[in-house]
């Protein structure tokens, strides 16, 4: 075994003293009464996108990428991680994938962290919404208080706009009925204005997680011409509770409140995607079985589409599924339109 000894000339009483003092002074934080060790970043969070994509574009224009989730990075980032999943049951024109973990078709094909429950026929597009009974759910909830009630809090960052393609105070009116649509079928959610911001779309937090303590609404340009728009959920690292989600819309669409027929054949209506993207904040996945065409949560949209600006009975029961109707609570199960 080798040694380590004084340099000529030093005294060791000089050394002993010295590595003590060293040895005493990265033991101090752990020694002083009340002092606490620095915290981690909390960085291990998972930050999921989950775009709805457009079927009216050229093919090549519309290239089969799967939704984006997003893994924790130690570094404090995010990286994603992308897993294709088959769904032989597809639509026309769908995509061959699902979200990572999740089978749109069979409910056995369910994985962590993503849970779901498929109910009715498979054998074609549910004739009245009606009929529609199936979604998919992923575990992550927003908390709640003890009545039950959850509270989301959002703002609204207008930064980005278009005029010439979405009129001033068209998202915002968008918003406010695509929330409207989802408390009115479950009273536990509840969502309150809280103005304006400049918080973007993804922002991390101060902390390095995903979770800037901003959830806003606001415009942004895709890299991707398919994605009409896109929501993000960050979540804790189980997936278990969300800390705070974000919804962009592609600002190079023409956007639009459609009453009878569009102002122009590649018209989007605003209040079907918002309230479809508001879906995903509350932990409804998309849908791409061929049954589902007529569903808010089909996960593919086309110019001049209204449908999903109400809910289908399957994405109803997927609403009430993710924040439980108790006593007193009102979650209608009856009036759900036809188209």
């Amino acid at each position: 075994m080798g040694a380590v000894y004084p340099r000529p000339g030093m005294n060791p009483r000089r050394i002993l003293a010295a590595v003590t003092a060293v040895a005493l002074s990265a033991l101090l934080p752990l020694a002083v009464p009340g002092r606490r060790a620095a915290k981690t970043p909390e960085a291990r969070s998972v930050y999921i996108k989950i775009p709805i994509r457009a079927t009216d574009l050229a093919p090549e224009e519309n290239p089969p990428d799967a939704p984006v989730a997003a893994a924790a990075d130690p570094s404090g980032g995010v990286a994603a991680a992308p897993r294709p999943v088959s769904a032989p049951d597809a639509q026309a024109g769908a995509p061959s994938f699902a979200p990572p973990g999740v089978s749109s078709v069979d409910a056995d094909a369910f994985g962590d962290p993503f849970t779901a429950a498929v109910e009715g026929s498979n054998n074609g597009p549910c004739a009245h919404p009606t009929t529609c009974k199936d979604y998919q759910l992923r575990p992550a909830r927003w908390p709640h208080d003890k009545n039950g009630t959850t509270i989301i809090n959002w703002k609204f960052n207008d930064e980005g706009r278009r005029a010439v393609r979405a009129p001033a105070g068209l998202l915002e009116s968008a918003v406010s009925s695509g929330m409207a649509q989802w408390g009115h079928w479950d009273s536990n959610v509840v969502f309150r204005y809280g103005g304006t911001t400049t918080a973007t779309f993804g922002a991390l937090g101060k902390d390095g997680s995903c979770a800037d303590g901003t959830n806003v609404i606001t415009w942004q340009k895709f890299e991707d011409p398919s994605i009409i728009a896109e929501a993000g959920i960050c979540t804790d690292n189980a997936g278990k509770v969300v800390r705070d989600a974000d919804l962009a819309m592609n600002v190079t669409y023409h956007w639009e409140n459609i009453n009878g027929t569009p102002s122009t054949r590649h018209s989007m209506d605003i209040r079907s995607i918002v309230t479809h993207e508001l879906g995903h904040w509350l932990g409804l996945l998309d849908l791409y079985s061929s049954s589902d065409v007529h569903q808010t949560m089909s996960g593919y949209s086309k110019y001049g589409e209204t449908s999903k600006r109400t809910l289908a009975l399957g994405d109803v029961i997927g609403i009430q599924t993710a924040f439980p109707c108790g006593s007193g609570d009102s979650c209608p199960r009856t009036g759900v339109a036809n188209d």
